[in-house]
């Protein structure tokens, strides 16, 4: 068990916490294998929050049942008091504001390329190597788009081979 240094005093006993039976949000085998393999690498660097009055997981229920997985005893958590329309609508607002976020694929295939030249598998930060292919052959999509034809540049109309 490894909570962030930062976070330690936040640390309650994980049996002590409840998923959120109203919870919306879906976590397949998947989802949750990528959660604990993070928390196996990284430790617990984000608190879950907590309903004080119904200990139910308001944010972070994937993340309790991967603690829970690993056999973590502690989880780091907030607790605030929000009555039933608060928990409810905070629930789904901290799940679906990331919905509504998307990667610079570019800039990710910068960051995975570099990251695949280190130890560590890319399976553990959430990406197989099918999607990795997938992420690559859309990125050379998008530049050939950019620049006619793969090794050509597109100077408006007239296709120069680059170099000449």
């Amino acid at each position: 068990m490894s909570i962030a240094e930062g976070l330690q005093g936040l640390a309650v006993p994980i049996d002590t916490l409840d998923l959120d039976p109203g919870n919306v949000r879906v976590h397949d085998d998947r989802n949750i294998r990528v959660i604990t393999k993070s928390l196996e690498r990284f430790g617990q660097r984000v608190p879950l929050v907590v309903r004080r009055e119904t200990g139910h997981v308001l944010a972070g229920n994937a993340r309790l049942l991967a603690a829970r997985a690993l056999g973590w005893t502690e989880v780091a958590a907030i607790f605030v008091e929000d009555d039933d329309a608060t928990a409810t609508a905070f629930a789904i607002v901290d799940n679906r504001s990331s919905d509504l976020s998307t990667f610079d694929k570019k800039s990710l295939a910068e960051v995975i390329a570099a990251l695949h030249t280190s130890d560590l598998p890319l399976e553990d930060i959430g990406f197989d190597d099918k999607e990795v292919e997938a992420l690559i052959d859309s990125l050379e999509m998008e530049l050939e788009g950019e620049t006619g034809t793969k090794g050509e540049e597109d100077t408006g109309g007239e296709v120069v081979p680059i170099g000449i």
